[in-house]
């Protein structure tokens, strides 16, 4: 899933979200493998994240 994140709007790569929505997990897009965990504060994080496209999974 693909996401805007920060003021600067870098392009991120999500691999995981909490339970309560918050990312837990990504990659820079043009950096893969380099993996970063974000502050969560009460559940929530700390720096935006804007999700600019979903993956949708097929059942055909």
């Amino acid at each position: 899933m693909l996401a805007y994140w920060g003021k600067k709007r870098k392009l991120v790569n999500i691999l995981r979200f909490s339970e309560t929505g918050a990312v837990e997990l990504y990659e820079l897009e043009k950096e893969p493998g380099n993996m970063f965990i974000p502050l969560i504060v009460d559940g929530k994080n700390v720096e935006p994240f804007e999700i600019v496209e979903n993956e949708q999974i097929s059942m055909f």
